[in-house]
């Protein structure tokens, strides 16, 4: 009888993150199954900056610890000065950043005084993600998702963030939605 062996937590969640990024150029995603390292190669400086604030350092799975190390191209960048941590658009500056050139990321916007506070939406593209997670359910193996989910795996928590797809004929707020 053939033994079963299913991908560890710890693939899904290199899986996901190099689904995020494999339309980028500038961002290759490599992992180190025998040091529990995943090791993000960011051909931009800012945008390994970004990425080096957004992507948390460790991530626990039981008693596996995996390693998340953003790469830039060459030294480490100065730091970003576009916009200050107590800006209200720290987070939609973070992520455009993060996302520049890469055709998931539809928009992020800050939008103020919603229920006496700011919220920054991050918005994805409408499209159903693929990736190989030994999914029982699946004939192929495949998991199916949203980059929105995704997203809620791979970053950090921030209070105010959140993380949307884009509705079809839509390219953000304040876009007339056509159905």
């Amino acid at each position: 009888m053939a033994k079963l062996k299913l991908s560890p937590p710890w693939d899904t969640y290199y899986q996901e993150l190099n689904a995020m990024f494999k339309n980028d150029p500038e961002v290759h995603v490599v992992m180190d199954d025998d040091e529990y390292t995943l090791k993000v190669y960011v051909d931009d400086a800012e945008k390994a900056e970004a990425l080096q604030i957004l992507l948390p350092e460790t991530v626990e799975f039981g008693n596996i610890t995996l390693k998340v190390t953003v790469i830039p191209a060459n030294a480490l960048p100065a730091k970003h000065k576009a916009v200050s941590e107590d800006s209200e658009e720290y987070f939609e500056t973070l992520y455009k950043t993060a996302f520049k050139d890469n055709p998931v990321l539809v928009d992020a916007q800050t939008v103020h005084g919603i229920f006496g506070f700011s919220a920054c939406y991050v918005i994805f593209r409408k499209e159903v993600v693929q990736y190989f997670d030994d999914n029982m359910s699946d004939i192929n193996g495949l998991r199916s998702t949203l980059y929105e989910t995704i997203a809620a795996d791979i970053f950090k928590t921030a209070p105010g963030v959140f993380f949307c797809t884009s509705p079809q004929n839509c390219t953000g707020l304040g876009y007339a939605f056509s159905w």
